[in-house]
Order: C-alpha cells, then structure tokens, then sequence
C-alpha cells in the first residue's frame, strides 16, 4: 500500500478548513500511521477480539441473531 504523499494531506485538510505546513502534515501522517498499526495489530492479536467476531459462528450482531 502506498503512503499519502504530505502535499497531499496538506490539499485535503486545506479543503476542510485545517491550514497546516507541509512539516506538520509530514508528523500528523507519521502519527497516524503508527496509530493505525498499533490498531491492526492489536485486531491480529487477539483472536477472540470483539471487534473481529463476538458471537456463536463468529458472527457479530444483537440479540436474536
């Protein structure tokens, strides 16, 4: 997968209002991409994660499903 370029984060989060340098773009980035490999880790771990599966069959879901 390829990573966002920084000039890119900075043309998005200018489109929604947030004015940040190309620098801070670089670190929001960083930032967010080790959030997110701690998350997919954390998912892989843990195989009876709730959030992967939480119910008989390994169906999530409410009662009475």
């Amino acid at each position: 997968m390829e990573r966002m370029k920084p000039d890119t984060a900075v043309e998005i989060l200018q489109r929604h209002g947030l004015q940040v340098s190309r620098e801070q773009a670089v670190l929001i980035l960083e930032f967010v991409y080790t959030m997110a490999e701690i998350a997919v880790a954390q998912c892989l771990r843990d195989e009876n994660s709730r959030l992967i599966h939480s119910g008989e069959y390994r169906r999530t879901g409410g009662e009475g499903v």
